[in-house]
Parts: structure tokens; C-alpha cells; sequence
């Protein structure tokens, strides 16, 4: 045991630490799109379909990779004891290309407030990411086999993954049987994704929301002229200096593309994980000590996230141990946020059992709301601009328009809001043709409450 805890204490270190991460110093992290993800796979152990019964708006292997875990405990715990695994999984191979240098990509992780940590189909996408340039660097005569891995980077994230293919391309243009190899590779697990979906009937519906839905998303949550843009601008010419230094490095050519993450949301979430990749880009040319990794780097990891730790938990609010949030009570969450769930579980576990349904348009809170109810998740719980198909309001008016027996309840101040990506139009026809309810429970939260018979 102590020879092995010798050898692979680099790694030890790195899923403890990244457990850490999540669970406390992270804790922050639990809302919007990590929710969601949670949410996906919770889903799924519970035989739901991805695209027929809820709305995803990427290529689905996360959720899928994320359930297998649940089906042995059925909570946020296993789900983030499994991301840490992936992190620490994905570190061997880094370590494997870059040695102690690999605290470096650890550390870019870390410096954007932990958002490159955030468990969702982004970091699936950048973890294949990394096995690609492994077997490109390591085994790069195992063409079937790289193949295989951009085909599971297509499946995490299409509208980034499916560019994987262009070094292939690029670089072996000429080596037709190469490329055949790593084309047949890519197609074994999008062909058995095609069967998937015409089995289970959702092949029209993933069409809609992955491919015809990108134009509702983009126009509808595009933010270019933002920092975050120049400085992804910024990234690129960087890299495009590195990539015609070094035109032979097929690694570049795939790094390069990550800058794709970031379209069209350019924030410091996507920023993040271009950032990631950007410090993967660099670091085969530059040198770096080792003892410098271990007086400099290693410290800093720490210090960077032991300093968010107070940051976000003394001077934005204080926290507090969900424990009586079912499905969530081994985790931290904001007490003024958690002891708000905890309110509106208890007025709305009743309306659940006296109507026929009810739609909380309050962001995460939805779906929050059906996993500790124990409910199916639906279209409803993501009640997002572009979130659902090509005129994607507009599907979701027909389905609100065949409700009865309904409530809708949603953030008052949501109207008065410029940006965010709550989908006011759906709003809007609810205050227009359903009855408002006064003087509800809800109101004194500060919520509307409309209702169709």
C-alpha cells in the first residue's frame, strides 16, 4: 500500500483535491449547468429518453456516463465523486505527456473562480480531448482507436467534437487509409447513437434541438461584445502564432478548435475551459522546474482555492449543509438559497397533488424541485431561450396551450430583466391568457402565479 501511495501520489492528490473542490470549496458550483447535468442523468435511471421526454441541447454521453453511478446511489454526492474520477483520470494522461508540468493545466482549472471544474457535456468533451492528443502523441499508429475517441468527443459535445476531425484531415491528407481507419473508428459509436435514437423514437426531436435548435440559441443568447471576447480573440492569435511555429503538431490543430467553446457564449464559464486548453497548447514549449511545481504551483492550487472558500462563503452570503434536501444533503449550498427551496418544496409538494401539473419558471429551481418530488423531468424544467428546438417559444406555447388543470409560477421580477436567458415570450402568453391568482402563497416570495382550467 505505501509503494503504491508513493507512486501514484501525484494522482491521489489530484481526486482528493478535486473532491475538495466540489464539495466545499466549489460549492457554488452546484447551480444552473451543473444542476442541469445532474438532472439529465437522474432522468435516465429513471428510463426517461433524452430528446423525446426532456430537452438537451447536446449530444448526451455525459448524462449517460454520469447515470451509471446513480443506479447505485442516487444522489449529488456519487454524481460528484464520478467527476472526480474523470478529473483525476483525465490528469494521468496529462501527467503521462507532461509530467509535474500538468500542475500547470491544474492550476489554469483553478484561477477562473473553479469554473473549468463545473461538471457538465463541456468537460466530457475536453476529457476525450485529452485522450485523443495521448494516443496521437503516444500511439499514433492506433488510428481505430483514435477514431474511436473523436467519435465519444462528437457524442459529448457535437457542436464542438464533430471539428475534431479536421487535423486527421489536415495533416494526413495524403494517407487515405489513415484517415479511412480513424473515419470507421468515429462512426462505430455514432452509428450506435443512430440506433439509439430510432429505437427509442427520438431521432426527429434530437434533429430539432441539437442541429435546428443552434440557430434559436445563437440568435437568442449570443453575447460578442463582451471582455470575454477580446480575450478569447486575444487566445486565438496566440495560438495560430503557436500553430504556424510548430505546423507538424497535430496537437495544435485540435486545441485551436476549442476556442469553439466559447461560441456563442462568450463568458467566463466558456472563457475557462478555452483557458484550460490554451495552457495544454503551451506547455510542451516552455520549461518549467520541478521544484518549482512543488514550492510555487502545488501552493497555489491551494491557496487560490482555499481564498474562493471565503470568498464565497463569508463575503457573498453565508452556507449551510442541505441536509434536508433530499437528493442533495450531503452538499453546501448558500442557507439563504437552500432555506428558499426549502419553502417553496413545501407550498408547491402540495399543488403537485392538487393539480394536474405545475411549472415553476424559476430557472434551476424546476428541475431541483422534480428530482426531491420525485418526478419526471420534462421540457418544462428548462425553460431557457433555445433550450428547445427551432422556434423553440413558439413549440412551447402549442404544449402550454394543451395544459389543464395548470399552475405557473415565476419570479416577478423576471419582465423587468435585459439579459438573462429566461424565456420571456412564454411568459408573456401565460400573462395574457391564464387567470392570475392573487394573494397565493407565492406572492409574499415574490412570485406570479397564473392558472389555466
Amino acid at each position: 500500500m505505501l509503494n503504491f501511495i508513493k507512486k501514484y501520489k501525484h494522482l491521489i492528490f489530484i481526486f482528493i483535491f478535486t473532491f475538495l473542490i466540489y464539495e466545499l470549496f466549489g460549492f457554488y458550483l452546484v447551480y444552473g449547468d451543473t444542476n442541469s447535468s445532474f438532472g439529465f442523468s437522474y432522468a435516465i435511471i429513471r428510463g426517461e429518453v433524452p430528446y423525446r421526454d426532456f430537452n438537451i441541447i447536446s449530444t448526451p454521453l455525459y448524462a449517460f456516463v454520469m447515470s451509471i453511478g446513480l443506479k447505485i446511489f442516487n444522489n449529488y454526492l456519487m454524481f460528484i465523486l464520478q467527476q472526480s474520477t474523470l478529473i483525476t483520470i483525465q490528469f494521468y494522461f496529462l501527467y503521462k505527456m507532461f509530467g509535474k508540468k500538468s500542475f500547470l493545466i491544474y492550476l489554469s482549472m483553478i484561477l477562473l473562480f473553479l469554473y473549468s471544474f463545473l461538471p457538465t457535456y463541456n468537460y466530457l468533451c475536453i476529457f476525450m480531448l485529452t485522450i485523443i492528443l495521448y494516443l496521437e502523441k503516444e500511439h499514433n499508429g492506433k488510428d481505430y482507436l483514435i477514431g474511436l475517441f473523436i467519435g465519444l468527443a462528437i457524442l459529448s459535445k457535437h457542436t464542438v467534437g464533430v471539428f475534431f476531425i479536421l487535423p486527421t484531415l489536415i495533416i494526413y491528407y495524403k494517407d487515405i487509409k489513415k484517415i479511412l481507419k480513424r473515419a470507421l473508428g468515429a462512426l462505430l459509436p455514432g452509428a450506435i447513437f443512430i440506433i439509439y435514437l430510432l429505437i427509442t423514437n427520438s431521432f426527429n426531436n434530437f434533429v430539432d434541438l441539437c442541429v435546428l435548435g443552434l440557430f434559436d440559441f445563437s440568435s437568442n443568447n449570443a453575447n460578442v461584445f463582451r471582455i470575454w471576447t477580446f480575450l478569447v480573440l486575444v487566445l486565438f492569435i496566440v495560438e495560430l502564432i503557436i500553430l504556424f511555429a510548430h505546423k507538424k503538431d497535430i496537437a495544435n490543430y485540435y486545441l485551436i478548435l476549442t476556442l469553439l467553446f466559447s461560441v456563442p457564449l462568450y463568458d467566463i464559464q466558456h472563457f475557462s475551459l478555452c483557458l484550460n486548453c490554451f495552457t495544454i497548447m503551451i506547455l510542451p514549449y516552455i520549461s518549467f522546474k520541478d521544484k518549482y511545481i512543488t514550492k510555487v504551483v502545488i501552493p497555489s492550487i491551494i491557496g487560490f482555492s482555499v481564498g474562493y472558500f471565503f470568498m464565497f462563503a463569508f463575503c457573498d452570503n453565508t452556507i449551510e449543509i442541505a441536509s434536508q434536501l433530499k437528493l442533495y444533503n450531503y452538499s453546501i449550498r448558500y442557507k439563504d438559497e437552500y432555506e428558499s427551496l426549502l419553502i417553496i418544496n413545501k407550498m408547491i409538494s402540495k399543488d403537485y397533488k392538487k393539480y394536474n401539473n405545475v411549472i415553476f419558471h424559476g430557472g434551476y429551481y424546476q428541475m431541483v424541485l422534480d428530482e426531491i418530488n420525485d418526478r419526471n423531468i420534462t421540457y418544462y424544467d428548462v425553460l431557457l431561450y433555445g433550450n428547445y428546438g427551432y422556434n423553440g417559444s413558439e413549440n412551447i406555447v402549442k404544449k402550454l396551450k394543451k395544459e389543464h388543470d395548470c399552475l405557473f409560477i415565476y419570479p416577478s421580477h423576471v419582465l423587468k430583466e435585459e439579459l438573462g436567458q429566461y424565456d420571456k415570450k412564454i411568459i408573456r402568453y401565460v400573462r395574457n391568457n391564464w387567470k392570475k391568482l392573487e394573494n397565493t402563497e407565492y406572492s409574499k416570495y415574490k412570485y406570479d402565479v397564473y392558472y389555466k382550467e
